[in-house]
């Protein structure tokens, strides 16, 4: 773990940017999505307000709209994809609950839901069957369950084992993107980050409950202000932010923590402003979306000291979240107003 925590940093070389984004439907228009899965270039889930869920299998020329019974008014800020008919659905609060489903999205079973005063789900992540769910603070400490098969049953990770947080620390369920799970050599890590009055980056060894954590150098000290999104790539972190009541500053909404890189305390511009979510492309570039827009970077990501990213807006749309295809190079978005973009050159 202090091997991850000493890593820090990245270079983007120069490049095109003759991509665009292409809207693909918004015809769920009263429907935010913040939960994205792509399964394959033929294959993504989405999941937001007013129960809905959506299932294309054709690249996203048309959509599968399903709504779980009993579940019409909820939240679904994260999902969970593993193929065409397996898929677990998170929905924030009153009650926390994650749904799973075998079929396909036509039936689903309540795998897990807490009524504990407080709850708030904020995002799931998974690396085969091995998952984790993170939700905000409950009496000091952050929220956290477990699954080892693939989401079918979940356990709470005991209390003195969870992630302490400090005074106005939480999680956002921006766009389901701010955990992850890393395979270290004898053990499965959880990283997460947060934002509010402090934004800082969490690890947890979830073999040994052992925690550990850093400051971010992005935007931070109120309450819309912070980290929403991590991912782990070449070796280190990246985290995406900003500001979210200030949308359009874009100073200090980037922070890169990988080998080579000299100034992890250091804010780092990028994008065109406040994002709330970052992925990695099949090229190695980096692709970003929030309130402002779509920005994606110019050449593929390197870490090394001695050049900043450089990125360029090719959107003006607002999307929450962006995904890659687990297999394949297809980047799918999606959004508030029940937009679902992708990627076209």
């Amino acid at each position: 773990m202090k091997k991850l925590l000493s890593i820090i940093g990245c270079c983007i070389a120069l490049g095109g940017f003759a991509q665009s984004v292409q809207l693909l439907d918004s015809s769920q228009s009263k429907t935010s999505y913040r939960g994205l899965s792509v399964v394959s270039n033929q294959v993504a889930w989405v999941s937001g307000s007013k129960g809905t869920i959506g299932k294309t299998l054709d690249g996203g020329k048309t959509w599968e709209w399903l709504h779980p019974k009993g579940f019409e008014k909820r939240d679904f800020r994260d999902i969970e994809a593993f193929d065409e008919y397996k898929a677990v659905a998170m929905a924030v609060d009153s009650p926390g609950t994650i749904l799973k489903t075998v079929d396909g999205g036509h039936s689903w079973q309540m795998v897990y839901q807490s009524h504990v005063p407080g709850m708030f789900l904020d995002a799931m992540a998974f690396l085969g069957d091995s998952g984790v769910c993170i939700g905000d603070p409950i009496n000091g400490r952050f929220w956290m369950i477990v699954t080892q098969n693939g989401g079918t049953t979940w356990k709470e990770v005991p209390f003195n084992q969870r992630p302490i947080a400090d005074a106005g620390e939480a999680c956002f369920a921006a766009s389901g993107t701010n955990i992850i799970l890393i395979k270290e050599v004898t053990t499965l890590l959880s990283a997460f980050v947060t934002g509010g009055k402090k934004s800082r980056l969490h690890i947890t060894e979830l073999n040994t409950g052992e925690n550990m954590n850093n400051m971010l150098a992005i935007t931070q000290g109120q309450t819309m202000t912070g980290a929403n999104s991590v991912i782990w790539f070449n070796d280190g972190f990246l985290v995406a932010g900003g500001n979210y009541n200030q949308p359009q500053v874009s100073d200090s909404n980037l922070v890169v923590m990988a080998p080579g890189w000299p100034t992890p305390d250091a804010p780092v511009p990028a994008f065109n402003g406040y994002a709330s979510c970052i992925a990695a492309m099949h090229d190695g570039r980096l692709i970003a979306c929030g309130v402002p827009g779509v920005s994606i970077s110019a050449g593929s990501a390197k870490f090394r000291a001695g050049t900043r990213p450089q990125w360029k807006s090719i959107s003006p749309t607002t999307y929450h979240v962006v995904q890659k295809a687990k297999t394949g190079d297809a980047i799918f978005l999606a959004g508030a107003n029940g937009k679902i973009g992708r990627l076209v050159p």
